[in-house]
């Protein structure tokens, strides 16, 4: 293959990998929106119920239907942990995936601050991500942890987009990728 087909593929890569960032991006702002809203319908089931029958004692029945109504919202709620947990490790693999391509493409030597720095986010987002079981035991435990990678990841986005816009202006401009960056 030619330099220039060489680099219209490369192009090509990575502009099809951002978009599949994207789209996990916007399946975890569905995901997460889908929490919001099932995290009041349950609060607004539970007042309902308590306007119903604001002082009436609690008899088998009512705590039954109450603890099958928790039963049923705490798998709702560790299935969404589930799928975060998915999401975020799908989210990884592709944030790899920019950056391997990035880096295939730049001249021996020519790493930038912002690799470099991207290299120490990828670093730290390891290890947060081994920090986070399989199976979550302790949701709100987990939670905690998922939502600190999530944010780690968010910044680490942000790095991979700014990078990828820079390679690919300097190939548009036709100068080495990174070059006067």
């Amino acid at each position: 293959m030619s330099g220039e087909g060489e680099l219209a593929g490369h192009e090509q890569r990575l502009e099809r990998l951002l978009h599949e960032l994207g789209g996990i991006l916007f399946r975890r702002e569905r995901l997460l929106d889908r929490e919001r809203r099932t995290r009041n319908r349950v609060r607004m089931e539970q007042i309902t119920e308590e306007a119903r029958h604001p002082f009436a004692q609690l008899d088998r029945e009512t705590l039954v239907r109450e603890l099958e109504r928790e039963l049923g919202y705490q798998r709702l709620r560790e299935q969404e942990l589930q799928e975060r947990l998915q999401l975020a490790r799908l989210r990884s693999r592709k944030q790899d995936e920019i950056l391997q391509e990035i880096s295939r493409h730049l001249p021996p030597g020519r790493e930038s601050p912002l690799l470099e720095d991207l290299h120490a986010r990828t670093r730290r987002r390891e290890e947060l991500l081994a920090n986070l079981p399989e199976r979550p035991p302790f949701p709100q435990e987990t939670t905690r942890r998922l939502e600190e990678l999530e944010d780690h990841q968010k910044h680490l986005d942000d790095l991979l987009y700014r990078l990828a816009e820079r390679h690919l202006l300097a190939l548009h401009h036709g100068q080495t990728p990174d070059e006067g960056h």
